[in-house]
């Protein structure tokens, strides 16, 4: 339920219980009202005791009494009712003060009693009724303890009876004001009553509607402050969120202290999307450095396979070259076998082979030399590895703190958590190619180091034999004299040509399969500069995103 529909339900509840309370108060008025079903009850009851029981300022229960003792002789039971007839007098004196002190002197502070009611009861039924005691106690109790009943009765009948006439006379009018009088106040109280239940009625309602006002009040005042923290809560759930905006309810009540607590977390939110700014600004320049780094860490890379193709290349021809020498050095030991005569034109032959000779060992030489550029280039690559290294660890470790930041944010912070995470695993990626490429550059440096050694051997022996070929070519007559002992000298030439083509076939496929480390090489920072633009992507995308808050 909405808080409108809550504070409605709660205004017919209170409503409800308001009209059961006043028509229970009205009920219970109705009942104890004059003339209402209590009343009547209790009067009621009155009535049947007045009937049962003679009030004792009515004496006739004494006159009565004066009756049967004349007819009683002496004994306990004429003692008995002499005794109640003095019982009779005293209950009448008693109630005699007593209502004097009610009706004229206004106990406890109460309105005097109507003048005529008081002088009816007070005075013109009680004089004939003291006047009928005092006769009673003067001649007609003594006549009848000298038991003298003919006295006893002239008395009663005479003297008393007269009296005890007068105060019945007396008694019932006085009965008839009270009669009247009592009519009159139920009429008044009646009146009253019913005054009070208007005013009770309309004081109800008059209360019913200043609550109603109130709670009116206080209930759309709740209302809007809820409201604007609805809208302030929508207005950052749909995209342009200004975090700079405070709703500043002044109120101390809950929904200004909701009020109070949303303003602190947005403030909150603001310096979470600064810090955020901050490092997508850092995070944006580390990628833009790790691309270019890939950048030229690629062009260096295909720079090194092109020499590499060109090492190859020579290798091949170097092996290309050694194949032809061991197939001449064969038809030189058959042209040894021919005969003698061909010496001149092998000492023309032996020229050429000299200059041949010459060449190659220059070849052999630059092909060391390349190597050994090889070699300084795998140094540098070496280098750039652990430069892309260390850049693989800042970023692991900016990436650990992004994801920290993002856990701090909560749900604001999932998105850019998703992406700090996509960092890390770069990041990973990143310094696995780095590992292989060192693993790569090492086996690279082993092979070219291999190859540098036997082209130094191979550069080695290619002088030692042009040396040899100059000392052939001092000693040519020698030579042409020794032919047949320089058949075995052939043969060792040869089978060192055989070994050197080994070596030069080795060699190529050496190079062949660095050409193949640099491809892979190639394809890996391929690959890592395009998870460092989709890193840089994210983050673009990231400051797009936090591009949306105002701060």
């Amino acid at each position: 339920m909405t808080f409108r529909q809550k504070f409605a339900a709660l205004g017919i509840l209170l409503i409800a219980g308001f009209a059961l309370v006043t028509w229970k108060t009205r009920s219970i008025m109705d009942d104890v009202m004059v003339n209402g079903p209590l009343y009547h009850q209790v009067v009621q009851g009155q009535d049947i005791v007045a009937d049962i029981l003679p009030p004792p300022k009515f004496i006739v229960e004494a006159h009565l009494l004066a009756y049967r003792i004349i007819d009683r002789p002496p004994g306990p039971d004429r003692d008995q009712l002499l005794e109640r007839f003095e019982e009779c007098r005293s209950e009448f004196e008693d109630r005699q003060v007593h209502w004097a002190r009610e009706l004229e002197g206004g106990r406890n502070g109460t309105e005097r009693a109507e003048p005529k009611l008081v002088e009816q009861l007070l005075h013109t039924s009680y004089e004939p009724a003291e006047e009928y005691f005092q006769l009673a106690q003067a001649r007609f109790i003594p006549a009848v303890a000298a038991e003298n009943p003919n006295v006893a009765r002239s008395v009663l009948v005479k003297e008393m009876e007269p009296l005890f006439i007068a105060h019945r006379e007396a008694i019932q009018q006085t009965v008839a004001a009270a009669r009247s009088l009592i009519a009159e106040k139920e009429a008044m109280a009646g009146a009253e009553v019913e005054s009070g239940r208007v005013w009770s009625l309309g004081l109800g309602l008059g209360v019913l509607g200043v609550l109603a006002l109130v709670a009116y009040l206080a209930f759309r005042s709740v209302l809007r402050a809820m409201e604007q923290v609805t809208l302030r809560m929508k207005s950052m759930a749909e995209g342009e969120a200004d975090l700079t905006a405070r709703l500043g309810l002044k109120s101390n009540d809950e929904v200004g202290r909701l009020a109070h607590q949303v303003d602190a977390f947005v403030a909150k939110i603001g310096g979470l999307v600064k810090n955020a700014a901050g490092s997508t600004a850092a995070l944006r320049e580390t990628c833009q450095t790790v691309a270019e780094t890939s950048r030229s860490q690629e062009s260096t890379v295909q720079q090194f396979g092109a020499s590499t193709a060109q090492v190859a290349a020579a290798v091949r021809e170097i092996s290309a070259t050694q194949t032809e020498l061991v197939s001449a050095m064969g038809d030189v030991q058959r042209a040894a076998h021919e005969s003698a005569q061909t010496a001149v034109a092998g000492r023309d032959g032996l020229g050429e082979m000299r200059g041949a000779m010459q060449s190659l060992a220059g070849s052999s030489a630059s092909i060391s030399e390349r190597l050994t550029t090889i070699n300084d280039r795998t140094q540098d690559i070496s280098s750039i590895v652990v430069a892309i290294t260390k850049v693989a660890d800042q970023t692991n470790l900016l990436s650990v703190n992004a994801a920290i930041e993002a856990e701090k944010a909560g749900d604001a912070g999932r998105g850019f958590l998703v992406v700090a995470r996509e960092i890390r695993r770069l990041a990973d990626q990143t310094a696995q190619a780095t590992l292989d490429i060192e693993r790569m550059v090492a086996a690279m440096q082993g092979a070219v180091t291999a190859g540098v050694m036997e082209m130094d051997k191979f550069t080695a022996e290619v002088h030692r034999r042009v040396e040899q070929m100059e000392s052939i070519s001092a000693g040519l007559g020698g030579v042409i004299d020794g032919v047949a002992e320089m058949k075995e000298r052939f043969t060792t030439v040869g089978e060192g040509m055989n070994s050197q083509a080994v070596g030069a076939q080795q060699i190529s496929d050496a190079m062949a399969s660095l050409s193949g480390n640099v491809r892979t090489t190639v394809t890996s920072l391929s690959e890592f500069t395009g998870a460092a633009e989709r890193m840089r992507g994210a983050v673009a995308t990231l400051d797009a995103e936090l591009a949306k808050f105002r701060v």
